[in-house]
């Protein structure tokens, strides 16, 4: 039964009711390469509805709509059977049962299904549950009334064009069975929904929606003339200026000059933490005025905030990352940013670079989700993934400690040399941690680092002794360098 007309006294009646139901973004759904998903048994109440199909990542799928029903709770519940293929092509089958409560209000509601892998067996559980039945760029469309006429223009105007190029891309696959076509419509389509999910929950920023904005152009850019990298993990730039001669140039009518990161299964998006290592690099070679103009752009991703009556700012990132959720803080991107802005400022005299470092350096206050500084047994820890809070990664630490040591000696701000002096205590207390006793470990109590992590843990340790004098850090590091040698690596 797909519909159902209910008579009722009651003066608390719904007049349309739509349940649909979606897959969730995750980890685990990235590593998909394709799923068909059988919901049955559906009830809601007392009431049964026949069984659907989901076999797209991307699109909700309807289950059913009702009229004249009654407001309430009521136990949704249904089975999942059918079959997920992995990136290996290994078939997983699926069968759970599963049950929720969902408030039946006007409109209608949205079902997450989230993916999970326990040991080497996928499972399906229920994720959140979203007050709205709209599709995703309706949502995108109502949360954007708050954009000025010309910026809200530009956003429909992205959204169309991403609907033409999945809808391209979907055709592509459906006549040749190529399934890289497929793999670009789902990495297409992950903004859309990853900001469709965030706009069911709350309001969205004009900075979010800007955000959107420019996520929707760089990825239309591309997935114009290409299909997804064959990598899981890939960097592009819009623009012939870029600090690396190495990094490949998408040629267009777009054109930035930030970074733009591609994970598999999300798409391109720009990336705070990679655009502030490029700055860095040419402010190292002294090329201030590429390195100030990157600067400039890399504005349009900060939000600026209020807690308590102090203004602060964030670099929030926008897709999911080791089954985070989104919006993610960086304190990478937080602490380096801020020592940019003051050496900006140092350059030009220009006193917006310094009240943008200031702004970043109050954000190292904050408690909570956005909050990326934690006390732990080692002492302070600048969290590069604040999400975790027990992923302790020492390079990630101690290079936020440089951004705020560099904003410490433009400013003399004694808040950031605090901020230092806890972090290269906690260094000092969690060395013996990353250690493994042949290598170094990427993070406290973690995996063995990559060669190049392990190098710059012996760059960074070099740095912590010329800084602060403490051999230590000089013995750290040269036992560090002592692994390389034993294994036969060139030095």
């Amino acid at each position: 039964m797909s519909s159902a007309c209910i008579n009722v006294s009651s003066r608390d009646i719904v007049e349309h009711f739509e349940l649909y139901f979606k897959i969730e973004s995750s980890e685990e759904v990235f590593k998909v390469h394709s799923l068909e998903l059988y919901i049955e048994n559906l009830t809601l109440g007392n009431f049964s509805f026949g069984s659907i199909v989901v076999d797209d990542v991307v699109s909700p799928v309807k289950a059913f709509n009702m009229s004249k029903m009654e407001k309430g709770e009521y136990t949704l519940s249904f089975r999942v059977t059918g079959r997920i293929v992995d990136a290996s092509n290994t078939t997983h089958r699926i069968s759970e049962s599963l049950s929720t409560n969902v408030k039946v209000q006007e409109g209608g509601v949205t079902i997450g299904l989230r993916i999970i892998k326990e040991s080497e067996n996928y499972k399906i559980k229920i994720g959140n549950i979203y007050n709205s039945p709209m599709k995703d760029e309706d949502v995108l469309l109502v949360r954007a009334s708050v954009l000025t006429k010309d910026d809200h223009r530009e956003l429909v105007e992205a959204i169309r064009e991403n609907q033409r190029l999945r809808e391209k891309l979907l055709e592509e696959f459906n006549s040749t069975g190529n399934y890289a076509y497929y793999r670009s419509y789902i990495d297409l389509s992950y903004p859309i929904r990853a900001f469709a999910d965030l706009g069911r929950e709350r309001e969205l920023t004009e900075t979010e929606l800007k955000i959107l904005t420019l996520t929707l152009e760089a990825n239309n850019a591309y997935y114009s003339n290409h299909t997804s990298p064959n990598k899981s993990y890939y960097i592009v730039a819009f623009s012939n200026e870029t600090p690396y001669e190495f990094i490949p140039k998408i040629e267009g009518k777009f054109q930035s000059k930030l970074p733009f990161v591609y994970y598999k299964g999300r798409g391109f998006y720009p990336y705070p933490v990679t655009a502030v290592n490029w700055i860095t690099s040419y402010f190292n070679r002294r090329d201030y005025e590429k390195g100030i103009a990157l600067l400039n752009e890399l504005d349009s991703l900060m939000e600026v905030e209020e807690l308590n009556g102090e203004r602060y700012a964030l670099f929030k990132i926008y897709f999911h990352y080791r089954n985070s959720s989104i919006p993610w803080v960086s304190s990478f991107s937080q602490g380096i940013a801020a020592g940019l802005y003051a050496k900006a400022y140092n350059i030009t005299k220009n006193e917006t670079y310094l009240e943008k470092a200031q702004l970043l350096i109050n954000s190292f206050e904050l408690k909570g989700e956005e909050g990326f500084v934690i006390n732990t047994t080692y002492g302070t820890w600048f969290l590069e993934y604040n999400f975790d809070p027990t992923f302790l990664v020492l390079n990630g630490h101690i290079i936020t400690m440089k951004g705020l040591y560099n904003y410490y000696q433009v400013t003399g701000d004694e808040r950031a040399l605090e901020l230092f002096n806890e972090g290269v205590e906690s260094v000092k207390k969690a060395l013996k941690d990353c250690d493994a006793g042949d290598w170094s470990l990427y993070s406290v109590k973690g995996l063995r680092a990559s060669e190049s992590y392990h190098r710059l843990h012996i760059e960074l340790l070099v740095w912590l002794y010329n800084t602060t004098g403490d051999r230590y850090f000089l013995e750290y590091a040269e036992k560090w360098k002592e692994y390389i040698e034993k294994k036969g690596i060139t030095p």
